[in-house]
């Protein structure tokens, strides 16, 4: 699948402050591949640099339930 392209583009949009293209670019990556560990990472991360812990809390739990070797998305 794209989906680890997208996910590549959303670091880079969350490195230029583009939160709005970083979510769009992640939640594409997860429409790609509901199965991806990363993309709900990532999309976690995402969600706390945008103050939404609770929001975070839940993709960083998908993630761990998808790959719960994760340590990143552990904490």
């Amino acid at each position: 699948t794209h989906a680890p392209s997208h996910v590549f583009l959303a670091r880079l949009a969350r490195e230029d402050g583009d939160l709005n293209r970083a979510a769009a670019e992640l939640q594409e990556a997860i429409r790609l591949d509901t199965g991806s560990a990363l993309a709900f990472r990532e999309m976690g991360q995402l969600q706390l640099q945008a103050n939404r812990p609770d929001l975070a809390g839940r993709f960083l739990t998908r993630a761990i339930e998808r790959d719960p070797s994760d340590r990143a998305a552990q904490g």
